[in-house]
């Protein structure tokens, strides 16, 4: 049996295709053929990682030197009464990432 490309298989007619995996349109793949490519290939599966939660990515981007550069700046613009660039500073800091 021959591999291929996701790209490569879109582009095969379904004849070419079945000829290449070695199956039947009609009765799809010998029991034995099934069972060789299960020992060799595994399951079907894909393996799904969990989805890191919003809150801490967003903890996890103050870990960044460059963000905490930019939020140094911020409390330094506070510092001298700059509020507006201070909320400007911290605003495109949280959004950098």
């Amino acid at each position: 049996m021959q591999f291929f490309t996701a790209l490569k298989a879109a582009t095969l007619t379904s004849d070419e295709a079945i000829e290449r995996l070695q199956s039947s349109p009609h009765e799809g793949l010998a029991t034995q053929e099934a069972e060789r490519r299960l020992k060799v290939h595994g399951h079907n599966e894909f393996e799904i990682a969990k989805e890191e939660p919003l809150w801490k990515k967003y903890l996890d981007q103050f870990k960044d030197p460059l963000i905490m550069l930019l939020l140094a700046s911020a409390v330094v613009s506070i510092v001298m009464g700059q509020f507006d660039d201070a909320i400007s500073i911290t605003a495109v800091s949280s959004k950098i990432l």
